[in-house]
């Protein structure tokens, strides 16, 4: 018996340590980013005066991993109407986007960047009595973002930054003063110049993480004019990145093992049990 309850004993303690002891796996499954430098639409009277989104097509989805970059010199883009022109002009933007996600276990980084240097973007009202209405102006000589996200599931974090150096802006003739080391969202209260519909956003970041997903986007600038004053709209947003992974947790319990050596152990058992009976008859 004593022989029997060690057997028993072992049987046991190989159960446990099969049976609750899962085997567990985490991996990043996809991912996504994008950078670039200038987006700006600009509708005057219900009717789009200027649409611009440059570089374009830097964007990247993973697996597989992909790093892709692009920079654009001396971009120069104008449109005149019958009652207003908006013109821009860039010497340099780029844009980038890069990832090493490619479905297998461990940290994963993904992540982009977008930035100007030399910018001026005007829009105006033409008038046949006059002068005519400045809507706004912005000058800037360097805009720059970056985000990304890393780790794996249930620990990826976010990161993202921008920098902004003499920015100036106008917008209907008055001269707005912007702080540019302006910590992350930064918003400037437009409305207590009476310029109604009008929102501007610096170092804007917007994070959206949990265990099995995580995003970063950022805006070095960001200026939303919804109806200003009954005139026009605009969206302009300067120095984009975006970043975002999900990531998949698997644990599970080697039932099958666990079976196999439950049945085989109880087997075993039940023999030396029918030996043990039979030379106890003999």
């Amino acid at each position: 018996m004593e022989k029997q309850a060690c057997i028993l004993g072992a049987v046991t303690l190989a159960l446990a340590s099969v049976t609750f002891t899962p085997s567990a796996g985490a991996a990043v499954v996809n991912a996504y980013s994008e950078g670039y430098g200038l987006s700006v639409n600009l509708d005057v009277g219900g009717s789009n005066l200027l649409a611009v989104a440059a570089p374009a097509g830097i964007s990247g989805t993973a697996p597989a991993p992909y790093n892709l970059n692009d920079a654009l010199l001396g971009f120069d883009v104008g449109v005149d109407l019958l009652v207003a022109q908006a013109h821009a002009s860039i010497d340099v933007i780029t844009g980038s986007a890069d990832s090493n996600v490619d479905g297998s276990a461990g940290n994963k980084t993904t992540s982009a960047s977008g930035g100007i240097e030399g910018l001026n973007i005007n829009a105006s009202l033409f008038s046949i009595f006059g002068p005519g209405l400045s809507l706004f102006e912005l000058d800037n000589w360097t805009f720059s973002s970056s985000a990304e996200v890393t780790g794996d599931y249930g620990n990826m974090t976010a990161s993202g930054s921008a920098n902004i150096t003499s920015l100036g802006l106008s917008i209907l003739g008055q001269d707005i003063q912007v702080d540019t080391n302006a910590g992350p969202n930064s918003m400037i209260d437009l409305s207590a110049l009476g310029l109604i519909g009008a929102t501007l956003i610096l170092n804007e970041q917007i994070t959206d993480c949990s265990n099995s997903f995580c995003s970063m986007t950022v805006n070095a600038l960001r200026l939303s004019l919804n109806g200003l004053n009954s005139l026009f709209d605009a969206d302009i947003i300067i120095g984009h990145s975006y970043a975002e992974m999900s990531a998949e947790n698997i644990s599970a319990v080697p039932v099958p093992a666990a079976v196999w050596l439950f049945g085989s152990a109880m087997a075993g058992l039940a023999g030396f049990s029918r030996r043990q009976a039979g030379r106890a008859i003999a």
